[in-house]
């Protein structure tokens, strides 16, 4: 497990919260998303869009890349929870 223990120890604990109708995903994260245009955004050859998709989800979920070793470590996301809700029937 010393793996796993150095890999802990490395990366600070991702905090993700829900204030005012907003979702804000690593809130410690100093590279906002949501500023235009982000001052990393070529950071790791991903698009904004696939940038935003790793912080949102820990993972991609639409994009067809592998994240192995890709973390948004610095990103920060903000978006509101309405655009996120589940179309009503």
């Amino acid at each position: 497990m010393v793996g796993a223990y150095n890999s802990m120890r490395r990366t600070s604990f991702r905090r993700d919260y829900e204030s005012d109708g907003m979702w804000i995903y690593n809130i410690d994260g100093k590279n906002a998303l949501t500023a235009s245009p982000s001052p990393e955004a070529d950071r790791d050859g991903l698009t904004p869009v696939a940038r935003i998709e790793l912080c949102r989800n820990r993972c991609f979920v639409v994009t067809d890349k592998p994240s192995d070793d890709l973390w948004p470590f610095h990103d920060r996301f903000q978006e509101r929870q309405a655009d996120t809700a589940p179309d009503s029937p």
